[in-house]
């Protein structure tokens, strides 16, 4: 109902509601444009999702986008983008194909404050689709670059990349990941947390160079792995590629768990056996 009803007055707000398959959103963009080409994008990533929501459109972006594309953003929010669907849409971001430079998609979390916890956040029940875009750049050690809650849906298909955050690639609590194409990266502590009813499949892809295991497991949390990598992560304890805890279920048809390092058990550590 709060959905409806924010959508509501911003339908008001911007006076058009427009039929089509692609918005464009860019950090040089303007929230009075109407998103329908890259010269008219918006410059909101939260305004574009929303009008994306409506229409069932495409987003693609162009640029980097940081908080100062975030419309609902205020300083001491503990998200950057919080993104939101409608019921059983999946709404889709994505960088221009074949985009390089300064055109290259990415989220990032740079000119954050201390209070931010994450890049990407997920409203209730939402389900987002991210390909061809880069989430980075979030450095203190607690933060996340993706966090799903609430119900939420994440998926990471070709060319999504979530790397070089401080702290968590990916942390999935009540919610779903699915890693189909994407990678996760090159985190200071974990690649992927997944607890709580939270809910992890890999289909490919790959989880590589994390530097606190590749994947932690535990309290209620489910993996299932079905192909792609996990592999280059470490732990200096045990478990660089997986840790299951306390609570926490693997289960792996396929896919490869290996080159990862720790002094035990550096691919696999089941806590319970």
């Amino acid at each position: 109902m709060k959905r409806m009803i924010l959508i509501a007055l911003l339908i008001c707000i911007c006076g058009q509601v427009f039929a089509q398959s692609v918005i464009y959103v860019s950090a040089g963009g303007n929230d009075d444009n109407n998103g329908q080409t890259e010269a008219t994008a918006y410059k909101s990533l939260d305004m574009a999702a929303i009008m994306a929501a409506l229409t069932g459109a495409k987003i693609i972006v162009i640029g980097t986008l940081t908080t100062a594309n975030a419309t609902l953003y205020e300083r001491g929010n503990s998200i950057i983008f919080k993104l939101v669907s409608m019921d059983d849409q999946e709404l889709i971001i994505t960088g221009k194909p074949g985009a390089t430079g300064s055109d290259r998609a990415v989220l990032s979390g740079r000119g954050a404050d201390a209070k931010v916890g994450c890049i990407v956040g997920t409203a209730k029940d939402s389900n987002i689709r991210f390909e061809n875009i880069e989430i980075s750049g979030l450095t203190d050690e607690t933060t996340a670059g993706i966090y799903v809650d609430d119900g939420g849906s994440v998926t990471l298909g070709p060319g999504a990349v979530v790397r070089g955050n401080g702290g968590f690639g990916i942390t999935v609590i009540n919610g779903t990941c699915v890693i189909n194409g994407g990678e996760v990266r090159d985190s200071g502590r974990t690649g992927i947390v997944v607890s709580d009813k939270g809910a992890l499949t890999m289909r490919s892809g790959a989880v590589s160079g994390n530097k606190l295991s590749g994947v932690f497991v535990f309290e209620g949390g489910r993996f299932t792995m079905s192909g792609g990598t996990i592999t280059g992560n470490s732990n200096p304890k045990a478990g660089g590629g997986v840790i299951v805890d306390s609570g926490g279920r693997f289960d792996q048809t396929g896919g490869t768990v290996s080159g990862n390092t720790a002094p035990l058990f550096p691919n696999i550590f089941k806590v319970n056996g």
